[in-house]
């Protein structure tokens, strides 16, 4: 068996349902044979239960809300997956929503209203104090996105250094010479991509390079191909083309390399953040600052479930580990010079 062993494993083997083995897992009561049963499979396939899974189905229902911005979004979808598949290896389940702008309070009120054992939230309004009285009775654990004052409201949350990813992007471009360079970024108000041009910045000031405002193009929260095409060209309209981009996000990568053919720019670099599958073509590789999504999932999902085990701890900040995924592109993406061809 390559997973830990399930409560459906429990009950496979001792002839009886989930519900019986999850009646004697919480102490409640049952037949003395079907517990002499029971007890004996949980020993034989070696069964443990998780002690915040076991206060969870003794306060609250099994279920655990997700609240999103996009769930169309990719690396989100890989985040939830992430958290489905740990939560289901202790028997829970999700319950999903999207939120978006000016939404984030109603939506989380609403779903701690459903007595959900706690609720991973992806967030997208900067004001979240509201989540301190929420918090008291529903745990919430905030991923992705951190904006200020998060901890001292005692909510954790789960990220990565997008300062440090920023930096990453530009050390990689002017390891490869590149002084005259662009930065894409969807929104500056998002606190990751905020954070990531801040770190772009710093990078660049080590190398002595200055990123001047020309070269700066914000392309809106929720670009299309298109509008960054669009934008990107009338940042360079009537103006020497840079000799590398930073594209900040999955979205604004990803609309650079579908309409490159559209800017019309001569071979140039190009590092773009997340490893999406178009940036693993074979025949245009995209050199990116990598965040891995099934690694947040996990962590927030564990942090939860750590929280509802120990209610009583600090609120703490956990960090995922960024890689830069070397493909080569920084030197020279192909794309630039064959547009947008296969």
């Amino acid at each position: 068996m390559d997973r830990p062993p399930r409560m459906r494993d429990v009950a496979e083997r001792a002839g009886v349902s989930v519900a019986t083995v999850s009646r004697v897992v919480n102490e409640k009561t049952v037949d003395a044979e079907l517990r002499r049963r029971v007890e004996a499979a949980i020993e034989e396939v070696g069964y443990r239960p998780n002690s915040a899974a076991r206060s969870l189905r003794r306060g609250h229902d099994n279920v655990i809300g997700v609240i999103v911005d996009d769930l169309a979004n990719p690396f989100i979808g890989q985040v939830i997956t992430a958290i489905e598949q740990l939560a289901r290896q202790q028997d829970l389940f999700l319950l999903a929503g999207s939120a978006g702008p000016g939404r984030d309070e109603a939506v989380v009120r609403a779903m701690a209203e459903r007595h959900v054992a706690g609720i991973l939230l992806v967030p997208s309004d900067p004001d979240q104090s509201y989540l301190e009285s929420i918090s008291a009775s529903t745990p919430v654990v905030v991923l992705d996105r951190l904006y200020d004052g998060m901890t001292e409201l005692g909510i954790d949350s789960v990220t990565v250094d997008n300062y440090e990813g920023g930096a990453m992007a530009a050390r990689a471009l002017t390891a490869h010479g590149h002084r005259d360079v662009m930065f894409v970024g969807c929104d500056s108000g998002l606190p990751t991509v905020g954070e990531r041009f801040r770190g772009f910045v710093a990078g660049l000031a080590e190398a002595g390079i200055d990123l001047p405002s020309e070269r700066v193009c914000w392309v809106g929260r929720d670009p299309g191909i298109g509008t960054v095409a669009d934008a990107v060209v009338d940042a360079i309209d009537g103006r020497p083309h840079p000799s590398a981009v930073f594209a900040s996000a999955a979205r604004t990568t990803n609309g650079l390399m579908h309409s490159w053919h559209r800017i019309g720019c001569p071979p140039m670099g190009l590092i773009g953040f997340d490893d999406t599958t178009l940036s693993r073509l074979p025949w245009r590789p995209l050199t990116v600052v990598n965040q891995d999504p099934r690694a947040m999932g996990e962590m927030a999902t564990q942090v939860l479930l750590d929280r509802l085990a120990t209610p009583g701890v600090p609120a703490q900040h956990r960090q995922i580990p960024l890689a830069l995924i070397d493909r080569g592109s920084a030197n020279g993406f192909a794309g630039a010079a064959t547009g947008d061809q296969h």
